[in-house]
């Protein structure tokens, strides 16, 4: 958007490190004059970062030097102390942003309770206006052992530090239709009446992969954290399945976490040569330059009711498809009934015939990519800033 055509409007987004954040980062900048991000301590960042934007022009930036202990031990058990820090972190660094720019913001989106909690702060501050809830996952509570005081708290605790934020937000903004059913599974429509729901999903863009196409493609592609529930172990084995078909294709493997037990199936079933691990990836043209070469994305998650990815937005299911690559998925993808009418790839049980029988499909037929274009350039925000006006002008 032209610097003229901007809403003169000052946005808060307390938001989180998932990979699809910067594309809602860059939809609001481009539409409105005056933008803060704050991104939330994590373990991987490891501080809470603050960013000014002023007519699409960066003006300042600030982190508070807090990190997270290394050792999970320390960290875990420091965790109502580094909580602490955080929300004050947060806080602190919104009321300085405001400094620099001489106001009040129109309007702050915040993901997750840990950013409401906040953005509510500020609000009984009188220094924001609207307040958006943006839920971006629930925790399951079926069949989920209670080990932890993590497990304990995400059962018994989530529910009501969700219905908080609902109630005192001017409206919620749901990654999937899952949180709202899980959310109204708990509660009753007496408890939930007045609470303004919607399912809002994080803005997509088209990637560069698209002016890169290789025709003659070799590879199958993952991206991700490297765990048990991500579907891995099955992705390899439907390699092996594939090679002894003879159909030899790479699986690429973009991502962190402890890969020691799928190098241990890898070197098992002795296709070494068929398994790229590539770790984490930071910039863009290599991940574009890798997923160039593939066929498919893979998204093989378990799906069950300890898992939680099945409620929020898949975001790596989201790169792919940004990517201009089909993809592979389980139902466990939070927009599964969706993929399935847009035919943006094939929905499987996580079995390795399914899986392989779906990748074989891709190989033999001319997969018509327009259709992932159009899904893309459909999710490029447009009904993000519409929602963000609406609430501004009506309260809703």
């Amino acid at each position: 958007m032209a610097l003229n055509n901007l809403k003169d409007k000052t946005v808060l987004a307390i938001l989180g490190v998932g990979s699809y954040t910067e594309n809602t980062v860059s939809l609001l900048i481009n539409n409105y004059s005056r933008v803060v991000i704050v991104r939330i301590l994590n373990t991987t960042e490891g501080k809470v970062t603050c960013r000014i934007y002023e007519h699409q022009n960066l003006i300042w930036s600030y982190y508070v030097p807090f990190r997270f202990p290394k050792n999970y031990f320390i960290t875990f058990i420091t965790l109502p102390l580094t909580l602490i820090i955080q929300y004050i972190s947060i806080i602190f660094v919104s009321i300085l942003a405001l400094n620099k720019i001489k106001g009040r913001y129109s309007i702050c989106i915040a993901e997750f309770y840990t950013g409401f909690f906040c953005g509510y702060f500020l609000k009984n501050l009188t220094l924001v206006d609207k307040l958006v809830y943006w839920a971006i996952d629930w925790f399951p509570t079926k069949s989920r052992k209670e080990t932890t005081l993590m497990s304990f708290i995400a059962i018994h605790v989530h529910p009501y530090l969700d219905l908080f934020c609902a109630k005192k937000a001017n409206t919620v903004w749901n990654f999937s239709k899952r949180i709202i059913s899980a959310r109204h599974s708990r509660w009753s429509n007496e408890t939930l009446k007045n609470i303004n729901e919607e399912i809002v999903t994080p803005p997509l863009r088209i990637r560069n992969v698209y002016k890169n196409f290789i025709s003659n493609k070799k590879s199958i592609g993952f991206i991700g954290i490297l765990k048990n529930e991500q579907g891995l172990k099955l992705a390899i084995e439907t390699i092996l399945f594939l090679k002894q078909k003879g159909i030899n294709l790479i699986l690429e493997i973009v991502g962190s976490g402890d890969r020691s037990y799928l190098e241990k199936q890898v070197n098992r079933l002795k296709i070494e040569e068929n398994v790229i691990f590539h770790g984490f990836v930071k910039e863009d043209r290599e991940l574009e330059t890798i997923f160039s070469k593939c066929i498919c994305g893979i998204a093989l998650f378990d799906y069950n009711d300890k898992n939680y990815s099945c409620y929020t937005w898949p975001s790596k299911v989201g790169f792919y498809l940004e990517c201009g690559i089909p993809v592979v998925a389980t139902k466990c993808i939070s927009f599964a009934d969706e993929f399935e009418e847009k035919g943006l790839g094939f929905i499987v049980d996580p079995v390795v015939e399914n899986v392989m029988n779906a990748i074989i499909k891709l190989l033999n037929s001319d997969f018509n990519n327009d259709r992932l274009i159009n899904y893309v350039l459909s999710k490029s925000g447009e009904d993000i800033i519409t929602r963000i006006d609406s609430i501004l002008t009506t309260g809703d």
